[in-house]
């Protein structure tokens, strides 16, 4: 990925010590000390690209957008770092809803794939949100093995669709879309966690009912979407989507809270949120829906990890992990027979589990089900993904704007032995 490329260009810049100290602290997911060593590198050396364009990354991961673009701008000249600040700057561009501009540094930049599905939309404004309250919820269908609420696409009949914060733009069954006579653009190719391929075509629909809230123009992916516990999937609600609201999966009342991000709305939470002491920690958006968030797993160092909400089980991470914190498992074993799949699953436990102050004990986890190549594509190391069986005790909530995840609930139950649906974790990410 383009990110992940930048740390191989212009490697002249990195011979001070200085400049080596805060390549590793961005590497290793320390973002604001990082930030702060690179400041310090710019002003001795204002016209270093490849410190404009790190300053940048790190500002667009906080969701400061202008300070981002103000950096990227200054790096998306010619030389070795002028891809990766185009793209960073369509990134900008695509948190805004401002699809055109976003589209124009995506086609600067070489990526024509991400410029594609934002054209359809010419001059239409998306994620259009209509409707009276400041609020409104949506209860779950389920909330076991993963939460589904209802949504309505184009004013048609009750789907349901999982909430998944591991996912990016909203998805819709292949089969689902047909029978709603949506029409999509060529396809590309998406992963899915076990490295098999599968065609993800992009379109768009004219409304997304969620509760009270009316969503006009919204994009959406189009692929064959898994059966989850015996329900065909009608679609996937993914971080994209959430980042709209102030947004609350209620995991011990079962339901998904969806507020508007207004100052007064926000202010209202943070208050509240501070008068029940809930934990909360900060949280970097990477990409266009890679929550990260500072945990622990066992005795390992603190590491970033990956918010997902739609994997089955409570934890999934890569070797390194796995031998940082003393992971045992059976590597012989496997949940699925060796040919429904190309990786083998084994599971383990987690001793001990931080994500910030939330703790877990005793969690269950997936060896063999972290995403090839996840661990270090976006320029930093993600130590592992932390999903489902973690949050399922508490009520969590993502401020985009203050870039803070909020959770509070009752004490976590020692151990969850709820069977892990395998397919659920093929959805790509």
């Amino acid at each position: 990925m383009f990110i992940g490329l930048l740390f191989f260009a212009g490697t002249s810049l990195l011979a001070a010590a200085a400049l080596d100290r805060a390549d590793a602290l961005f590497a290793n997911g320390y973002f604001p000390e990082a930030e702060a060593a690179y400041l310090e590198e710019l002003h001795k050396n204002p016209g270093d690209l490849k410190v404009s364009t790190l300053l940048g990354m790190i500002d667009l991961f906080s969701n400061r957008l202008d300070e981002s673009e103000k950096y990227l701008r200054r790096a998306a000249q010619t030389g070795p770092f002028e891809e990766a600040a185009k793209n960073l700057l369509g990134e900008i561009y695509y948190r805004r809803d401002q699809f055109p501009e976003a589209a124009r540094w995506f086609r600067a930049a070489g990526s024509a794939e991400r410029a594609e599905p934002l054209e359809l939309f010419g001059t239409a404004a998306p994620y259009a949100i209509s409707g009276p309250p400041d609020e409104t919820r949506l209860p779950f269908v389920v909330t076991d093995p993963l939460p589904l609420v209802r949504v309505r696409v184009n004013g048609g009949e009750a789907a349901e669709f999982l909430i998944d914060t591991g996912g990016a733009e909203v998805q819709l069954d292949a089969d689902f879309a047909k029978r709603m006579n949506l029409s999509a653009a060529s396809g590309i190719s998406t992963m899915l966690l076990d490295g098999s391929q599968t065609e993800m075509r992009h379109g768009r629909v004219a409304s997304l009912q969620l509760g009270d809230f009316n969503v006009q123009n919204v994009p959406v992916g189009i692929r064959p979407l898994p059966v989850l516990a015996g329900r065909k999937l009608d679609g996937v609600l993914g971080t994209v989507l959430l980042y709209h609201f102030l947004a609350t999966l209620d995991y011990p009342n079962g339901e998904l809270i969806l507020r508007r991000r207004s100052a007064e709305v926000l202010r209202a939470f943070k208050t509240s949120a501070l008068a029940e002491k809930q934990i909360a920690m900060p949280f970097w958006l990477a990409s266009d829906h890679l929550i990260v968030a500072r945990g622990r797993v066992n005795q390992a160092p603190p590491a970033l990890l990956f918010v997902a909400t739609g994997f089955t089980s409570g934890f999934a991470c890569p070797e390194s992990m796995i031998e940082q914190a003393s992971l045992s498992f059976d590597r012989q074993g496997s949940i699925l027979p060796a040919t429904a799949r190309r990786t083998n699953l084994a599971p383990f436990v987690v001793s001990d589990l931080y994500l910030g102050d939330a703790r877990q004990q005793n969690l269950a986890g997936v060896a063999g089900a972290f995403p090839a190549g996840l661990e270090h594509e976006y320029g930093f190391r993600i130590g592992g993904l932390i999903a489902h069986h973690f949050f399922r005790p508490y009520v969590v909530t993502f401020d985009f704007t203050g870039m803070r995840l909020y959770l509070s609930g009752p004490a976590p139950k020692p151990l969850n032995k709820t069977p892990i649906d395998v397919q659920t974790a093929l959805l790509p990410r």
